[in-house]
């Protein structure tokens, strides 16, 4: 597994074609439009989000953070959440959402795993946010 965090890490370096990042006055996430990846391996979408300044002075402290695929959610923030069979104990949400950052690690990546995925951020206290124009697809590499 250290061996093929390694690699998806590595992969990622090679990888240009990253979505361009945004001033943080809009809703934009900054994610690789597309990651490749050796079937049974794990891949790390990294990832990092930006959404408007609040109005109201409500303090933000409680962030959700979704990772979907269509109506699926494959990963989440929130530790008691139920996901789908076929995502269960494959997915870690690695990012910490008071710090705008949603990197997800996808593990034994599957034929089927190729997406697209999307973030999607929940503030209570504010506003609820899907990031579908900022998706990732895998490719698969068997």
């Amino acid at each position: 597994m250290e061996l093929q965090l390694w690699l998806s890490f590595l992969l990622l370096h090679v990888i240009h074609d990253v979505q361009s990042s945004s001033p943080r006055g809009q809703w934009t996430a900054n994610v690789p439009t597309k990651i490749p990846a050796l079937h049974g391996s794990c891949v790390v979408i990294p990832c990092t989000y930006t959404y408007p300044k609040p109005t109201s002075k409500k303090i933000l402290n409680r962030w959700r953070g979704f990772w979907r695929n269509g109506n699926k959610i494959v990963s989440t923030n929130l530790p008691k959440w139920k996901l789908p069979q076929e995502y269960k104990k494959r997915t870690q949400f690695w990012g910490k959402l008071q710090s705008r950052n949603c990197t997800m690690l996808l593990d034994g990546v599957r034929t089927t795993d190729v997406g697209p995925f999307y973030f999607r951020i929940e503030m209570p206290q504010y506003k609820s946010f899907s990031y579908t124009q900022n998706a990732v697809s895998i490719d698969v590499i068997r």
